[in-house]
């Protein structure tokens, strides 16, 4: 049985809860054992460029915590899943940082050796648990037309998150297809949302967030794995007025409907975007 530290990360406890919902409600389902821990906040990009060190600690902590169990980790944010693997290249490439880490982490009692893997969900989805044992669980076929949205940072640098093709990637498109899904392509699928400049550039980040819902035009959904992302095009619909709407769903939401969890348990009803259409529309087919 598949077992892994399970690091959700800040936005599961607060804008993305469903996504936390949602991912355990599948791993219980599928048989992968998500083990909780006392995490903390990886740090994302602001406070590496404060203070790289703390950063690193920051990161180092949580991945010291699965090493402890002797497990690898996985976590549902892209942004999370980048910091780690950055800050685990960086620890793992250089003496120098690795001791500098662990001097900080003595003052917890934690060391941390290197020895963590960094993982997704969808990744975990794909490649640990496998398309065709994710096949084999299925209850219903998802017949709609879905439109799968990476963002950034699952994605790229490549040479750090070694995930998938930056450019064209394909993990979810298989595990979509997987499950019954017809493939919407979106020539967006890899762009920025502009998240990160949400509070500070409120237009350039809705020019953004509109041109990937114009890219997906034509879509029952479109399928997110990142909980920023989530929310950008989420909530950027109901800032904007766009018409006509695109429910948002989290890969595990769509997902679990085709494991046979119930809407309520993958937290359909907290999405900004109605997805009651959708579900319709699955009900019927």
């Amino acid at each position: 049985m598949l077992k892994f530290a399970y690091f959700p990360g800040c936005s599961a406890e607060s804008s993305a809860v469903e996504y936390d919902m949602s991912t355990r409600a599948v791993c219980k389902k599928l048989g992968i054992e998500l083990v909780d821990i006392p995490f903390n906040c990886c740090g994302t990009h602001i406070v590496e460029e404060y203070n790289e060190c703390s950063w690193l600690a920051l990161n180092a902590r949580n991945l010291a915590l699965a090493e402890e169990m002797g497990l690898d980790i996985v976590t549902i944010c892209s942004s999370c899943f980048f910091n780690m693997k950055k800050a685990n290249a960086m620890i793992r490439n250089s003496e120098e940082v690795r001791e500098r880490v662990n001097e900080i982490l003595s003052s917890i009692n934690k060391k941390y050796e290197g020895k963590v893997e960094a993982k997704h969900i969808l990744g975990v989805l794909v490649d640990d648990y496998g398309v065709d044992g994710i096949i084999r669980k299925v209850e219903k076929l998802i017949e709609v037309k879905a439109s799968p949205y990476y963002g950034c940072l699952i994605l790229r640098p490549e040479e750090i998150v070694q995930f998938d093709n930056a450019e064209a990637p394909e993990k979810m498109e298989n595990l979509l297809e997987s499950i019954g899904c017809e493939i919407k392509e979106n020539p967006f699928k890899a762009d920025c949302c502009g998240a990160p400049i949400m509070l500070i550039d409120k237009n350039s980040h809705l020019k953004m967030v509109r041109k990937i819902l114009d890219g997906a035009s034509g879509a029952d959904c479109i399928v997110t794995v990142c909980p920023l992302c989530h929310y950008a095009l989420d909530v950027g619909q109901a800032v904007m007025g766009y018409e006509p709407k695109i429910p948002v769903l989290h890969v595990t939401q769509i997902v679990g409907l085709a494991l046979g969890i119930s809407a309520d348990e993958l937290g359909l009803n907290k999405n900004i975007t109605p997805t009651q259409p959708l579900l319709r529309k699955i009900e019927q087919a």
